[in-house]
């Protein structure tokens, strides 16, 4: 039924695009003009950007239906597995039968079926994600046919109306040469001299006539295909323009070259660029030191620190640069737990260029050791080295400023080994401090 639908959707806008072309073509055939070439070839454009989103939709809807026959192949085995190890308990009881061995059967037993009782769950959680995913295709597909016969409509009310327009221009012409034949022949019956004279006149009068009409039509003409351009323009851009998902396989090698190795005689660290010769990094990497030395592959850098906060553990220095771009802040209120992130630093040692590791946010919360909160937590991967890099989300933008890692307390017996705790400074909390260091 859905291939019908989409075979049937496919033939009525191929056809609401032949029947426009052609009005195109019979409106304009008296007025040369190339837009006309270019509106078809938008009104091309449209139909293929529709069919690849009909496309997109039938492949959503297999995928959904295929993810539901493996649930329920799932269910099928699990039901199997479930009556096996209820058959397994109930035959050990009827026996008697108390030794590891029967134990042992009917614990199998009812493992297999908790393990395929979980693998069915997954699935089926699949399987409705698969069928969201087949609903929005559609609705986009919809969208965009909705959009797609609006502009048609659109565009073929004005062709009829330059066609009205041009009627009426032609029907203009046409009873002006009467009027002047008329006249003309009325001059001829009163006097040969006279009536040449009135000729002349009255072919002028009608030649003046003609070209203001046909100018007329021409500029209404012009008008009308200049109005059905920026339509047709407008609905592709409105049916056809979508963004972009962002992926850190393309933000990553993007930020990497405004990311710095810290270099001083306290240790080392890492810090990034902002902008107006400004960088940002973590207050305790730089506490002892005024001046420090910031590199990468791209440029290198003495900096100076003129700016802490450390109760935000936020540092600012400056230093002159060129050749790389300033990191832009994300809103990090509307931060979500969940949702991937990626470290990126120098951890432990100097390099030509900065590394990435990648993770999600945990939790964003309070943590009084560290100081002025709330702290983002982090699963990602930091270490002694990344302190001031910038933590970022999927487009690049800066969400937090990496300040620590948890790890166990020296000569605490009791707490166990800490893997996995990364903590950073929300954006707007170093933004907060920077808008105080500038104002």
């Amino acid at each position: 039924m859905k291939k019908l639908r989409k075979t049937t959707r496919k033939a009525l806008l191929f056809t609401q695009a032949a029947a426009l072309t052609i009005l195109l073509a019979t409106a304009c055939s008296s007025v040369p003009n190339s837009e006309m070439e270019t509106l078809r070839q938008r009104v091309e454009t449209l139909t293929e950007e529709y069919a690849a989103a009909e496309t997109r939709a039938a492949e959503a809807a297999q995928s959904a239906s295929d993810a539901l026959e493996a649930a329920e192949t799932l269910r099928a085995a699990y039901e199997a597995a479930e009556t096996r190890a209820r058959g397994a308990v109930e035959d050990a009881v009827a026996a008697g039968d108390r030794s590891e061995q029967a134990v042992a059967r009917a614990e199998q037993a009812v493992a297999e079926s908790e393990k395929l009782k979980k693998d069915l769950d997954e699935a089926m959680e699949l399987a409705r994600t698969r069928n969201e995913e087949a609903r929005q295709a559609e609705t986009a597909a919809l969208a965009a046919m909705n959009a797609a016969n609006q502009a048609l409509a659109e565009t073929q009310a004005q062709l009829q109306t330059a066609n009205q327009a041009l009627a009426e221009a032609q029907t203009q012409a046409e009873r002006g040469i009467a009027s002047a034949n008329a006249r003309a022949e009325a001059a001829i019956a009163e006097t040969e001299a006279d009536a040449a004279l009135r000729i002349a006149n009255a072919e002028a009068s009608a030649n003046e006539n003609i070209s203001s009409v046909i100018e007329t039509a021409a500029s209404a003409i012009a008008d009308t295909q200049a109005q059905a351009a920026e339509s047709i323009s407008e609905a592709i851009q409105t049916t056809t323009t979508t963004t972009p998902p962002c992926r850190f396989s393309d933000s990553v090698p993007r930020v990497l070259p405004s990311v710095l190795f810290l270099q001083s005689n306290d240790g080392i660290g890492t810090a990034f660029y902002i902008g107006n010769n400004q960088f940002i990094t973590a207050h305790h990497v730089v506490d002892q030191v005024g001046v420090v030395k910031l590199s990468n592959s791209e440029v290198e850098v003495i900096a100076r620190k003129v700016w802490s906060e450390p109760d935000y553990d936020i540092s600012i220095l400056e230093g002159s640069v060129t050749g790389i771009s300033a990191l832009t802040f994300a809103d990090s209120s509307r931060l979500t737990p969940g949702q991937s992130l990626a470290a990126i630093g120098f951890p432990l040692v100097e390099a030509s260029q900065a590394s990435a590791t990648s993770g999600l946010l945990s939790r964003v919360h309070e943590v009084p050791d560290l100081g002025e909160g709330p702290f983002i937590e982090t699963d990602a991967a930091v270490n002694p080295g990344n302190s001031g890099g910038p933590l970022i989300n999927e487009c690049g933008d800066v969400i937090g400023v990496i300040v620590a890692k948890a790890v166990a307390r020296e000569g605490d017996g009791n707490t166990p080994p800490l893997e996995g705790i990364g903590w950073a400074v929300p954006s707007n909390s170093a933004q907060a401090v920077l808008e105080r260091f500038r104002g």
